[in-house]
């Protein structure tokens, strides 16, 4: 469930997503798909269905390298810009990782306002700390309007 409200227009969405993955042990990598907002939108003007994304994903853990790649894939059925994500967990010991990730909404972020704006625009970095079933991830993206959101996650395996 997601509300919001800005002045005299609110808006209330009820969704949820549903996907599987498939894991390849000997290849060590996964594909997986994913169906998102799957539902209703309730707002001021008026009730309507809402467009599901598909997302299509993989990932492979190197064999040479401490680095576990991973990829998404929006396609667009109705319009002709496919969105890809593409991203990385290096694993530097047992316990702690770096994270990264960018797509290829760069273009949309790219204001034109100096090389290091257009480089990090619409990406990502964190790192993350991990021990039995605790988990620590702490991280950034960047708009490359400037603007940052940072994140904190904690969580417990069962």
């Amino acid at each position: 469930m997601y509300s919001s409200s800005l002045e005299d227009y609110r808006i209330r969405v009820l969704e949820f997503s549903a996907g599987g993955i498939v894991y390849f042990e000997q290849a060590k990598g996964t594909l997986g798909l994913s169906i998102h907002q799957i539902g209703k939108e309730f707002n001021s003007n008026a009730v309507g269905i809402l467009l599901p994304k598909t997302v299509l994903s993989g990932s492979k853990k190197l064999a040479h390298l401490p680095l576990t790649l991973f990829i998404d894939a929006l396609p667009s059925w109705l319009i002709s810009n496919t969105e890809l994500f593409i991203g990385g967990i290096f694993q530097v010991n047992n316990v702690m990782q770096i994270r990264w990730g960018t797509s290829t909404r760069k273009g949309d972020h790219n204001i034109q306002q100096g090389l290091l704006q257009s480089i990090l625009g619409a990406s990502g970095f964190g790192v993350g700390y991990a021990t039995g079933p605790t988990l620590i991830h702490y991280s950034t993206f960047i708009y490359g309007t400037g603007a940052v959101i940072q994140g904190l996650e904690i969580g417990i395996r069962l």
